[in-house]
């Protein structure tokens, strides 16, 4: 609780001490209703995963440009947890994980030719699906017609810091460059991102990736292909997927389509990954409440590979998306999605199809502040241990206040 308190004293006394052009403050705070069901074992004769709880979030940003071009970021989330299992009797969990947790610390040059960012921070090309995450390390852009991107991470220094000493104290690092070209309507890059691992583990993916984005009378399309590979001791890592998605604003509504295409394996000795960098979790975008918010729970569940592009283990997938939003009366807005995937490896799965659905609903209570409901349903379809299983539900709430 002191650091909670240190640093809200720290920033009020920043607040008063520079001027408002030196110190930007942004932020949020959301406190959020769930119940859901099935989504571990798609079997509603288990009351063991039915769910029902709240959860809360203050968050706050804080950016201090020390000079033109130089800046100091931090982001903090504050008592982020479930009402009555991380907190207790009104006060929040002694766990300091609980009370505080600062996810961004790192300072940024921002120049005319270059750009360079060291610390705690964000990283993410193409469409964050292969290269998605929080690191510590280096980011640095030279800027030309076509954007350079060079990123370094430190993601583990093993078992100790003395690497000399035995392989468990050995290194995990990741390796990075990408490749940019924006133009008025159109941008086009690539990446190559690899894991070197010095520990007995030798797990290292590596992934190369092309992307794209452009704007089309009103059609707004995107892509990303990506190719894995790499190894984890003795197995082969494997895999080449596809994303694409249209959409067109047609005011007030908003109508889009998403393709998924991903390869499986049935080789013993080979493991399929989607992912080299990925904090946040496997990339589902049907899991956003249909645009109301983003539910946490992911639609594909435990149950299954929780995996837009991986089913289940190594099967692929191919599938479709189509979604659509509509804003009326100026505070409202409706949205909704319907999936359907299916695996492209049979051979190693029983499961034959899974559909989502999702629909969605904010209000605009007041400037900044909205009210949201989402509502989640998945089906599954297969032989064996999905001949018989059930739907799986999710039904959200949430406020939420923005500054």
């Amino acid at each position: 609780m002191k650091k909670l308190w240190v640093i809200a004293v720290v920033l009020l006394m920043a607040g008063s001490a520079y001027a408002e052009e030196r110190l930007n403050l942004s932020g949020s705070y959301r406190v959020r209703a769930w119940s859901w069901d099935n989504f571990s074992d798609l079997d509603s004769d288990n009351d063991g995963d039915e769910n029902q709880y709240w959860d809360q979030r203050f968050r706050l940003g804080a950016k201090l440009t020390v000079a033109e071009g130089i800046t100091a970021n931090l982001r903090f989330d504050f008592a982020e947890a479930k009402w009555g299992a991380e907190f207790s009797e009104g006060w929040a969990n002694p766990t300091e994980a609980k009370e505080i947790q600062v996810d961004r610390t790192y300072i940024k040059l921002d120049k005319e030719m270059y750009a360079l960012s060291i610390g705690q921070q964000w990283m993410g090309w193409g469409e964050m699906i292969a290269i998605d995450d929080q690191v510590t390390g280096i980011i640095a852009t030279i800027k030309t017609p076509v954007n350079i991107t060079l990123a370094y991470a430190k993601l583990d220094e093993g078992a100790g810091l003395a690497d000399g000493a035995a392989d468990v104290n050995e290194d995990r690092d990741f390796y990075g460059v990408n490749a940019e070209m924006m133009m008025d309507e159109m941008s086009a890059g690539g990446f190559v991102g690899m894991i070197t691992d010095g520990t007995p583990a030798e797990a290292e993916p590596m992934v190369v990736g092309l992307y794209a984005k452009a704007a089309l009378a009103g059609l707004n399309v995107t892509g990303e292909l990506d190719y894995f590979m790499g190894e984890n001791a003795a197995t082969d890592y494997v895999g080449t997927q596809l994303y694409l998605d249209a959409k067109m604003d047609m005011e007030p509504a908003m109508v889009g389509a998403s393709l998924f295409y991903a390869m499986g394996t049935d080789d013993s000795d080979e493991t399929q990954i989607t992912a080299v960098m990925d904090a946040s979790g496997d990339f589902v975008p049907m899991d956003i409440g249909a645009g109301a918010f983003w539910t946490l729970i992911d639609p594909l569940g435990a149950a299954l590979g929780g995996d837009v592009f991986e089913l289940t283990d190594n099967s692929g997938s191919m599938g479709l998306n189509v979604y659509s939003s509509c804003a009326f009366a100026e505070r409202f807005k409706v949205s909704g999605n319907l999936g359907y995937l299916t695996p492209a490896e049979d051979d190693v799965t029983d499961l034959d199809n899974v559909m989502i659905v999702n629909v969605g609903v904010e209000y605009a209570m007041a400037t900044n502040t909205k009210l949201a409901a989402a509502y989640n349903y998945t089906m599954v379809d297969g032989d064996g241990a999905y001949d018989d299983a059930d739907a799986a539900s999710v039904l959200g709430a949430m406020l939420q206040l923005s500054f």
